[in-house]
């Protein structure tokens, strides 16, 4: 559990992907509260899924730092992510592309990956 928030060692497609449906499912749930009418519980909720989203985005990042790493990146390379178009495909290659199936200086081969042959 505790290895969600560092940011050494490595992570596989599907971790990142699961934080990333998480912060698609926090990001629909904010919505759905701002859109009730107000004094609803629903609307009262609203801060509660504000503060899950920027949790979510914060673990995200994590995720995506050791991901950088499962393929032999560094995690600076995430500074792409600030470049137009260039954010999209260096997204794709880091949902898509399989990781090395080999230990590196930041880790093991990450368990949750299924694309890494043992």
């Amino acid at each position: 559990m505790l290895r969600y928030f560092t940011f050494n060692g490595r992570a596989g497609r599907l971790e990142v992907l699961f934080f990333y449906a998480l912060i698609l499912a926090s990001a629909f749930a904010a919505d759905y509260c701002q859109k009730a009418p107000p004094g609803s519980l629903a609307f009262s909720l609203l801060p509660v899924t504000e503060v899950f989203i920027l949790i979510s985005l914060g673990l995200w990042l994590v995720a995506l730092v050791r991901r950088c790493h499962d393929l032999d990146l560094r995690g600076g390379h995430l500074l792409l992510m600030l470049v137009p178009v260039v954010n999209v495909l260096f997204l794709l290659v880091l949902f898509f592309k399989g990781g090395f199936a080999h230990s590196n200086q930041t880790g093991s081969i990450p368990v949750s990956s299924p694309g890494n042959s043992q």
